[in-house]
């Protein structure tokens, strides 16, 4: 018997234009949410979020420090898969986020991805990061991908550009059991 193929929740579909300037972070977080919803509904189930070719900018709100994600895929979430067809996440320069995405999840993938980081402007538009670090140091920027405390995950096919760095290894944390990143 032919299995059906996961549905695709494409962030177009929920607002995301990915045309370089609109803020699409609200649109991105929107499309995992339901495909969350989805997944939650059943177990067994599989969903993919689909980000087109595209800029999409994304970026918070908060004006001091935190801990909090720009994009997360909740704990509870299993077999979501985060693809990109040529798709650059670009932050803005607003907000003190410490990651662009957050994989709290199990059986998890985001593939495909480049995420884009100006670092130089975010630290310049944030006297918050200025006050915790004032010369630059390590720590102070966000990572491009934050696995943390998920099992079984993967990220594959994605790049880092910006940031403290632009290799993908060293700009992701890393936490939880059978979780891999290969690089391109």
């Amino acid at each position: 018997m032919a299995q059906n193929a996961p549905p695709i929740f494409d962030v177009r579909t929920f607002g995301a234009l990915g045309d370089g300037t609109t803020d699409d972070t609200v649109a991105i977080q929107k499309a995992i949410t339901a495909a969350e919803a989805y997944l939650s509904a059943a177990t067994g189930r599989s969903a993919e979020v689909f980000l087109p070719r595209g800029v999409y900018i994304v970026q918070d709100a908060s004006i001091a420090w935190t801990a909090t994600p720009i994009l997360s895929i909740a704990a509870s979430t299993r077999r979501l898969t985060l693809r990109g067809d040529e798709a650059v996440l670009k932050l803005g320069a607003n907000g003190c986020a410490t990651s662009t995405i957050r994989l709290l999840g199990s059986q998890c993938k985001i593939i495909g991805l480049t995420i884009s980081i100006d670092y130089e402007a975010r630290f310049a538009a944030n006297a918050s990061w200025q006050k915790v670090n004032p010369t630059g140091g390590a720590g102070d920027g966000p990572t491009g991908f934050e696995i943390n405390t998920g099992d079984d995950n993967l990220i594959s096919h994605c790049n880092v550009i910006g940031g403290k760095t632009t290799f993908l290894a060293t700009d992701t944390i890393l936490q939880g059991s059978d979780c891999f990143i290969i690089v391109n």
